[in-house]
């Protein structure tokens, strides 16, 4: 879990082999990985795709969204 200084509580991650899930502001999103191990989109509740990662062939990561503040990637 993350928290802040205060102790508000910022998200909490679900864990397996690899990280499965993240609940932020009582929204659980789901990581869904590549063939690598990488974060290849994260996706709510829902199903629906929230964000998507793609990466050369060293894993860094290809036309990085400044304002996406997923850390795990």
């Amino acid at each position: 879990m993350e928290e802040r200084i205060d102790g508000k509580k910022l998200n909490m991650y679900m864990r397996g082999i690899d990280v499965i899930a993240a609940e932020a502001d009582n929204v659980v999103y789901y990581y869904i990985l590549n063939e690598h191990g990488d974060v290849s989109e994260l996706r709510n509740q829902g199903g629906i795709c929230k964000a998507s990662y793609e990466y050369d062939a060293f894993g860094i990561e290809r036309n990085p969204n400044k304002e996406d503040d997923n850390t795990i990637k």
